[in-house]
């Protein structure tokens, strides 16, 4: 246990997105946090990405991820929400 003052601070605890380092491991916010955002890939660079190709991640990821996985056609930028 690296924090015997709080019960959510133990070996294998979920890690959350809030700067702490539930799970013990020497860093906080990692190995797929269970409250962090899906980003999706905009390979179009519309500004939309498709859902199938996703990454979770407590902070903004950068191009070509994006927030918003709406996209119908991620190979054609015309084409969007």
């Amino acid at each position: 246990d690296c924090d015997d003052t709080d019960r959510a601070v133990f070996p294998g605890a979920p890690e959350r997105c809030d700067g702490r380092d539930e799970d013990c491991s020497g860093v906080p916010d990692d190995n797929d946090p269970v409250d962090a955002p899906d980003w999706f890939a905009d390979l179009d660079g519309d500004g939309f990405g498709a859902d199938t190709t996703t990454i979770r991640s407590c902070e903004d990821p950068g191009p070509p991820f994006v927030f918003d996985g709406s996209d119908c056609d991620d190979a054609n930028p015309g084409v969007n929400p």
